[in-house]
């Protein structure tokens, strides 16, 4: 008898199904793009508005980045604390809240205190996005889907492009640059809580009845033939810190394989994701 994560793998792509997860976990992607190229229009019109030197305009795109890898190290250890679904949506409100507290900044000190906050936020779209994507595509297909994924940034950054310069002959500009990042960002925010909680994430925290409702919704919503399938006990989280926890993990890895071929219980943002063989 086939696995939960295995029926989950072998459905059939769906647009209305896997596709829109790709859809909204790519537009969060997007919006990195279009941060990370805002900074190159934000740097010469701080400038001026604050009167900055070039090294204090380099430390704008600097306290965005640095907030970015900090978000990307960091949420992937919240994703599997909190689940993908509440920490997908999470990323997106931090950014939105703290990126509207960046447009009514008073001086330079505290917009890159905010920058760099609402960079946390934005930068775990990409380890999130990528986690709960690849956990619904099937695998078939799940290689060519995350590739896409990169299709994003471009997009992004050209639409980035495209509302700075609409926006330049305004007063104030640079506020009006993060303002109107705002909406979008609730609207996909407001979205993200109709995707369903990741099967794997549920099964692995043993969440079995959650899982199996994910599971048959996505059966049926494909079109696929409904079959009997188990959900493996979920293996024992690691209690020890650092070093020492991640190289439990990882034989925690290698002990869900041996006990269930083909099961990836253990797989997480920060784990393997499959082990199922081909």
């Amino acid at each position: 008898m086939r696995t939960g994560d295995q029926v989950v793998q072998d459905l059939p792509w769906k647009w209305g199904v896997q596709g829109r997860i790709f859809i909204i976990g790519g537009l969060g992607y997007m919006f990195d793009a279009w941060d990370v190229t805002l900074n190159g229009f934000l740097a010469p019109l701080l400038g001026t508005a604050f009167h900055l030197s070039t090294a204090q305009k380099g430390l704008i795109a600097t306290a965005n980045l640095i907030g970015l890898a900090a978000g990307a190290i960091a949420w992937g250890t919240v994703a599997d604390r909190l689940g993908r679904k509440r920490a997908f949506g999470l990323t997106l409100l931090i950014f939105a809240v703290f990126s509207a507290l960046g447009a009514l900044s008073p001086n330079f000190g505290v917009f890159l205190v905010l920058r760099f906050v609402a960079g946390i936020g934005l930068g775990g779209c990409i380890p999130v996005d990528y986690a709960l994507v690849s956990e619904f595509s099937p695998r078939a297909l799940r290689g060519r889907v995350l590739t896409a994924m990169d299709g994003w940034w471009p997009v992004g950054g050209t639409l980035c492009g495209v509302v700075a310069t609409l926006l330049l002959p305004l007063h104030d500009n640079w506020r009006w640059m993060l303002a109107v990042m705002i909406v979008p960002a609730v609207l996909l925010f407001w979205v993200r809580r109709g995707v369903p909680e990741s099967p794997i994430y549920l099964a692995r925290m043993g969440r079995e009845a959650e899982a199996r409702a994910v599971i048959d919704d996505l059966v049926a919503r494909t079109g696929t033939a409904a079959e009997q399938y188990v959900i493996p006990p979920a293996a024992p989280r690691p209690r020890r810190g650092g070093l020492a926890a991640a190289v439990e993990q990882l034989r925690g890895c290698g002990r869900s394989t041996r006990a269930s071929p083909g099961w990836s219980g253990c797989c997480s943002a920060r784990c393997c994701w499959s082990t199922t063989p081909r």
